[in-house]
């Protein structure tokens, strides 16, 4: 059996100087980036509220859009126990907790497909076991950052994606036209494990060996 995470990690935090423009929390050491995306020049629609009747409700974002999956090959962690840090570490860093909740309670299969996720099998969502929370800095009502974090735990994997749009970083002006495709990096994920495939065929409708 793997070990559990140390609490060392659960309670870690960035310090005060870190440039938020980085945006660079801290995760546990055996995390291990899977995929990252930069788009120079987008928008990201941020989730404030649960999948209802009339949809989903979003707060949107234009600007420099930074996108990564890091996979943690941990047993036995909870969503909320990898989510919480990352939360602390937000708010240390002058966010804004604007909306959290938890699979089911968030509209469980219909919020996870109208909330924007990177695809398998570098991110992988459980629908019984995952947790989103939106974070937001500047003024109310115009907003310049927006962060959004998604945590999916399996029995012996976690995955955290997170998606960070920064407007102030396009206000030098408009990008030229060959700076703004979108650079890719995606780090070769390892196959599902047999545990989990029964829960990706039912979220993904697929899955890659």
């Amino acid at each position: 059996m793997k070990p559990v995470l140390k609490p060392a990690w659960l309670m870690a935090t960035v310090l005060m100087t870190t440039p938020v423009s980085a945006l660079d929390l801290t995760l546990p050491e055996v995390a291990r980036l899977t995929a990252e995306r930069i788009t120079p020049l987008g928008s990201f629609d941020a989730p404030i509220g649960v999948f209802g009747q009339a949809g989903l409700p979003v707060v949107s974002v234009e600007g420099k859009i930074t996108r990564r999956v890091w996979r943690i090959p941990t047993e036995g962690l909870t969503p909320l126990q990898v989510a919480a840090p990352l939360r602390d570490q937000l708010e240390l860093l002058g966010y804004r907790i604007v909306f959290e909740c938890s699979a089911s309670v968030c509209g469980g299969f219909d919020f996870r497909f109208a909330t924007e996720v990177l695809p398998g099998p570098n991110m992988y969502v459980n629908l019984s076991q995952f947790r989103y929370l939106t974070a937001l800095l500047g003024p109310s009502g115009a907003s310049t950052q927006a962060v959004g974090i998604l945590v999916s735990v399996a029995d012996a994997s976690a995955f955290v994606q997170i998606i960070h749009a920064d407007a102030s970083a396009s206000k030098g002006g408009i990008p030229a036209f060959d700076t703004l495709v979108s650079e890719t990096t995606v780090v070769e994920a390892p196959p599902p494990e047999v545990a989990d495939i029964g829960d990706q065929l039912i979220s993904e409708g697929s899955v890659i060996l």
